[in-house]
């Protein structure tokens, strides 16, 4: 029996903005991310084993073009016909998954949960009791605790981020998830609360950041750099 390829394990997750903000106000925007998404086709199918055998999931950034309104939650999934050069020449739409902001990944019977959302300035931004920095001075370990404490996403006012109330359900964190990506432009971090391992992956696009989960290794996540 042939060896399954290594890349069969792999999933990749790639989270928004995937345009500029400069780019994100062109009225020629959508064709313009369809010839970027072409071209990250091109990048991956020069691969073909991933190609052929990895998992790609995009998850939308609040200044991304979506099928619904980009600033409220749960965002919904990026555009097919914008994405379609990515999900048919590179991947094939078996190996590619248009996913919403939040989404839900199960991974080795590990419940995975990943937001992408500013969510550390909009939680600055409306505080009223400014956290305790003389017994944690990292923001992020709060942010982290306000989210799983609540069991909610989306712990700030409505007047930060919008949510709709039909699917309010897909923001609560019962029972608390294995890994938390609460995706977003600051940086990278990693954090365990609670039996839950939460982290930031960075910014590919400013500091070429990402990072590297290994259900094997639960409880910690691979920082990496370019």
């Amino acid at each position: 029996r042939a060896a399954v390829p290594l890349a069969s394990f792999f999933t990749f997750v790639l989270c928004g903005n995937f345009a500029s903000s400069s780019l994100a106000t062109s009225n020629a925007r959508p064709s313009t991310l369809s010839e970027h998404f072409a071209e990250l086709a091109k990048l991956i199918n020069a691969n073909r084993t991933l190609a052929k055998h990895s998992h790609f999931v995009l998850v939308p950034g609040p200044d991304d073009a979506t099928v619904g309104a980009a600033d409220v939650l749960p965002r919904a999934p990026l555009s097919a016909s914008m994405t379609e050069s990515l999900t048919t020449a590179a991947t094939g739409a078996e190996h590619m998954t248009l996913a919403t902001a939040p989404c839900r990944l199960s991974v080795c019977g590990q419940d995975i949960v990943i937001l992408r959302e500013d969510l550390l300035v909009k939680a600055r931004r409306a505080c009223v009791l400014p956290p305790c920095t003389e017994e944690e001075p990292d923001l992020n370990v709060h942010l982290v605790k306000s989210v799983l404490d609540q069991a909610y996403l989306a712990p700030i006012p409505k007047s930060e981020s919008a949510v709709f109330w039909e699917k309010d359900h897909s923001l609560w964190l019962h029972p608390s998830p294995d890994v938390l990506v609460l995706a977003d432009r600051q940086e990278q971090f990693q954090h365990v609360y609670e039996e839950t391992l939460a982290f930031n992956p960075g910014s590919f696009s400013s500091g070429a950041h990402w990072m590297v989960y290994r259900p094997a290794h639960k409880g910690e996540a691979e920082q990496s750099s370019l």
